[in-house]
């Protein structure tokens, strides 16, 4: 789904801290949980306003699709979203709208796609320059063609109206401290601590940096990316993601399971000067694997805007008990960014 407005390109349309803020407040919620974070912006060379705020995929392996429709969509009403629209189609693919929020600064819609035994979820948060948001009727997951065959097609009310720009169109000399292709000292430290912690020297953990320089083509940086794969004995997904838990000195923040889920959980993981983000996801009960969300140094961002999610100090998830037939969230997920627009906080 596409929500985007029609504009010159325009200096008005730059990520500022509104932007930061609501992707957020965006991703701090147990269903949404996006592996990683990006801000409305201006899109370079275009003409539209971008409101992505984030996405996650997630697998339900040997579940049919309609089956992983139905348990994403509880889990999201559950968490307290309203269902704005289901579509069904013949491979069988399904695609459901949710909105949640009471203003612009809380609003979300996001786009639920299932095809397989896999679920993807995008995120749209209000730009900054956005004086409203769709309105979509509530409708019950049983009228839907998930339930009783009928089909609801999504809103087409959606595209916002042009905004008024200012028609400046800002150059590739205007990214000055975003054209570089090597690390900065402070970079080469925390890569240095990162590898250096106990379990993921264990695994061999190691860190990306070919997105290092600027993308000229649409001017934005995207986050250095890390991570491992560990090795595991456990007798399920959950007991694998909760030995790595216990064999790691990071802090719990929210986890993710049941009903044929993945198991996931989120951590923050204290460093020099700040806070990074691990997230853990199994399908095997063999292997865990481990994202490592990492800043990017030209970002004004705080780290309290992770520091502050409590940790979760008890996780059924992670436990032995058996759970029941429907998706278990606990707590609150951290994320960083994983894409920065060079004008983020101008």
């Amino acid at each position: 789904m596409l929500l985007a407005g029609c504009s010159s390109t325009s200096t008005e349309l730059q990520t500022t801290g509104v932007d930061v803020e609501r992707a957020f407040n965006a991703s701090r919620d147990p269903w949404a949980a996006p592996t990683g974070l990006t801000f409305p912006s201006q899109e370079y060379g275009g003409a539209n306003v971008l409101r992505d705020a984030g996405s996650r995929s997630t697998e339900y392996p040997g579940l049919a699709p309609a089956k992983v429709a139905r348990l994403e969509i509880a889990a999201a009403l559950e968490s307290g979203w309203t269902l704005a629209s289901v579509a069904c189609a013949e491979d069988p693919r399904y695609t459901a709208v949710l909105t949640k929020g009471e203003d612009l600064d809380d609003s979300v819609l996001a786009e639920l796609t299932v095809e397989g035994p896999a679920a993807g979820v995008s995120l749209q948060v209000p730009h900054h320059l956005d004086g409203s948001w769709p309105s979509t009727t509530p409708v019950a997951l049983d009228e839907t063609c998930l339930a009783a065959g009928q089909l609801n097609e999504p809103p087409t009310d959606l595209p916002f109206d042009p905004y008024p720009g200012d028609g400046a169109s800002p150059s590739l000399d205007d990214f000055d401290p975003w054209q570089r292709d090597s690390l900065s000292d402070e970079e080469n430290a925390l890569m240095e601590q990162i590898l250096a912690d106990p379990l993921l020297a264990a695994a061999g953990a190691g860190i990306n940096v070919t997105e290092l320089g600027l993308r000229t083509g649409d001017t934005w940086r995207a986050a250095l990316t890390g991570g491992a794969s560990v090795e595991v004995q456990a007798a399920s997904t959950r007991a694998a993601v909760s030995q790595v838990v216990e064999d790691s000195d990071w802090v719990l923040t929210w986890a993710a399971c049941g009903a044929g889920r993945q198991t996931e959980a989120t951590l923050r993981i204290p460093v020099e000067g700040g806070t990074i983000t691990a997230r853990l996801t199994s399908t095997r009960r063999d292997t865990v694997e481990v994202s490592l969300g990492l800043p990017v140094p030209e970002a004004p961002l705080t780290y309290a805007q992770i520091e502050d999610v409590p940790a979760l100090e008890s996780s059924r998830c992670l436990g032995s008990e058996p759970l029941g037939s429907k998706v278990l969230l606990e707590g609150i997920p951290v994320a960083l960014p994983n894409r920065l627009h060079p004008y983020l906080g101008q």
